[in-house]
């Protein structure tokens, strides 16, 4: 009896794991402007030779550390190497961001997806997960600004394709150290997350990557354990 039992459960928790791994409600950001639009994007990127920089403003509910941060964008063409840098702006007072970054971080590796979706109907929308190395804390009813900027080269310069819906300012510039040109009314992709996002070791590419993080993955593994055990006392 006792061995039926465990090979019931031992049938049950892949079974488990795989629904739970392919849900899009597990991970849910603490800011959102997903999912991406296939109305265009903007250039972010050190390679193209005008208008390179995008900042998005957000505002977070508290006081949270950002562990993980989820972008969308296309490129001019082909598949470059990406060399990524996302800056976090604080506000300059006057309702624009900081010319200098509060936060920098150079050369973050992203998981890169293809979504199935393109950007006005030619370019592939990639979606690109990054894992921070270490949290940034960041205080609630705040307002801050992402920039999410990529270095390819001219040809296959990279753009930040907007989001879906448009309740917000975009703002660009063409060059560190320069001011922001004049905001747009527009909103750009991304989500931030406050937990590492496990990435699953394969994906379909017409679909966007599931999420999920890493404290409810182990307290799934616990759950199970103990599942596990009351198994084991009813055979005995």
């Amino acid at each position: 009896m006792l061995n039926r039992r465990l090979k019931t459960l031992f049938r049950v928790v892949p079974l488990a794991f795989i629904l739970l791994g392919a849900s899009q409600a597990l991970g849910a950001p603490v800011f959102s402007q997903s999912p991406p639009a296939t109305t265009g994007g903007y250039k972010s990127d050190f390679a193209f030779n005008f208008v390179n920089q995008q900042a998005q403003r957000f505002s977070l509910a508290s006081d949270t550390s950002i562990q993980a941060v989820v972008a969308w964008g296309a490129y001019g063409s082909g598949l470059p190497t990406d060399n990524f840098t996302i800056r976090i702006f604080a506000d300059d007072g006057g309702g624009s961001p900081e010319v200098l970054p509060l936060i920098e971080l150079s050369g973050v590796a992203a998981v890169r997806v293809d979504t199935g979706g393109l950007e006005l109907g030619t370019n592939p929308i990639y979606q690109y997960t990054f894992n921070l190395a270490a949290p940034i804390a960041l205080l609630g009813s705040t307002d801050y600004y992402l920039s999410v900027v990529n270095s390819t080269n001219v040809a296959e310069s990279w753009s930040w394709v907007e989001g879906a819906t448009t309740n917000d300012l975009r703002w660009s510039r063409d060059a560190d150290g320069n001011a922001w040109f004049a905001p747009q009314p527009d909103n750009l992709a991304f989500e931030l997350h406050d937990a590492p996002i496990v990435i699953p070791p394969t994906t379909t590419p017409a679909q966007p990557v599931p999420v999920m993080p890493v404290g409810l993955f182990l307290g799934l593994i616990l759950g199970f354990i103990a599942i596990a055990r009351v198994f084991a006392s009813r055979g005995q």
